[in-house]
């Protein structure tokens, strides 16, 4: 079994990018909230991309190529009848699984893989999420985990002081 499940060639993807924007390691790290090695990863494995950065991090790289999200990993397109949910409405919808299943916040981490109990008191926290987290969270409630990726026009929150 491999180390890593299948993943779309976004590394290459993402070097050609960058190459084509002309930014250094350097230059994307300091915009997006990384080390220029953690940059050079990205180009050179693809589960990083969805495994090693959070949203916030990742929608920062995408503003900074004029992309979005979806572009960068090459997800599939989101079908014309699905429209992008807020992590409000991400939320809410966990909320309602919550309800409808009769499960707790801890026994749905576990069955997803993933702690999304901070989520619940504050959605902007999804921002953190990496990617693999959204899909196999929207996974779990049934929807396309591209609707809950962010809009090319949604602005991050800035990278914190110190990093």
């Amino acid at each position: 079994m491999p180390l890593f499940p299948s993943y779309p060639p976004c590394a290459s993807r993402l070097h050609d990018l960058l190459a084509r924007a002309e930014l250094s390691h350097d230059a994307v790290a300091q915009c997006i909230g990384l080390n220029a090695d953690w940059v050079r990863d990205l180009q050179a494995f693809d589960h990083d991309l969805y495994s090693n950065v959070s949203l916030a991090q990742l929608q920062r790289l995408a503003y900074l190529l004029n992309t979005d999200a979806s572009t960068l990993l090459l997800a599939p397109p989101l079908p014309q009848d699905v429209v992008h949910l807020t992590f409000e409405q991400l939320v809410q919808k966990v909320r309602e699984h919550l309800r409808s299943s009769n499960t707790g916040i801890e026994a749905f981490g576990e069955s997803v893989g993933w702690d999304v109990s901070s989520a619940l008191s504050n959605p902007h926290a999804c921002w953190e999420w990496c990617p693999d987290e959204v899909v196999d969270v929207a996974g779990a409630l049934g929807i396309p985990w591209q609707s809950v990726l962010p809009p090319q026009a949604l602005v991050p929150p800035p990278v914190p002081h110190g990093v």
